[in-house]
């Protein structure tokens, strides 16, 4: 299972090939890629203690860690943003943040560290799919390409499972 991490990273760094209007992404994926390694280890011990904690729980109190570590970086910033855009910080922080790690969180009560990861990088692929619905970006041959390597890995975990054993459909 190790490649399809390597298929997924070069996927990734497809995607993100590029200047976006003069910006330079590399360093948002380098930062990209160092919390997604942070996620891998805290996917790797929450597994082993799962069975004896509420998902709900630990995500509570991975939450609220957070919260507290980040704020003491953005204190000034939230003091003078507007009502709306706190707003809508919540809201992503509750549907994305909470709602989302808890759900991947349960999930490692069913599949493993490895298979949960790689499901989850379909992140990447409705976020390029909404960007060119919502903001109208154009789809490259580069995001095309590293969107189907991606979607190619997602699809085999899914064909294969877990005990490497093609899932049959009927």
């Amino acid at each position: 299972e190790g490649w399809f991490c390597v298929v997924v990273i070069l996927g990734v760094t497809l995607i993100a090939s590029k200047d976006y209007n003069g910006i330079n992404v590399v360093p948002g994926l380098s930062v990209g890629i160092v919390s997604a390694l942070c996620i891998t280890f805290r996917n790797i011990i929450i597994r082993n203690i799962n069975q004896s904690f509420n998902a709900m729980e630990m995500m509570f109190y991975q939450n609220l860690i957070t919260v507290i570590i980040l704020s003491g970086f953005t204190v000034d910033v939230l003091l003078t943003a507007s009502f709306k855009n706190l707003a809508l910080v919540a809201i992503v922080g509750i549907t994305s943040s909470t709602i989302g790690h808890t759900l991947l969180v349960k999930s490692l009560e069913y599949f493993t560290a490895t298979t949960v990861g790689i499901l989850s990088s379909f992140q990447i692929i409705y976020a390029a799919v909404l960007a060119w619905a919502i903001l109208s970006e154009p789809i490259t041959l580069e995001i095309a390409v590293g969107g189907s390597l991606i979607l190619y890995v997602i699809i085999h975990q899914l064909m294969v499972g877990e005990k490497g054993v093609v899932v049959s459909s009927g």
